[in-house]
């Protein structure tokens, strides 16, 4: 027969509850930082494709480095 106890069950599994909220927070992390590497390995695809069509000039390339795209 379990003995009750006078502590709430959470309380009582705090460390199981952090370890999956870090888990949550890590995985966050991970999901924010590969959409901004796939953000700029597609903004780069697209700078060499225009590079040869030969639709992009200097200027270009410079107005890009000095305004990046903010996603």
């Amino acid at each position: 027969m379990p003995v009750q106890s006078s502590w709430p069950r959470t309380y009582l599994n705090w460390k199981r509850v952090l370890i999956l909220s870090l888990k949550c927070v890590y995985f966050m992390l991970v999901v924010k930082f590969s959409q901004k590497c796939l953000a700029k390995t597609v903004k780069n695809h697209l700078i060499q494709r225009k590079m040869k069509s030969g639709n992009l000039r200097l200027e270009d390339l410079r107005s890009e480095a000095a305004h990046p795209m903010v996603t």
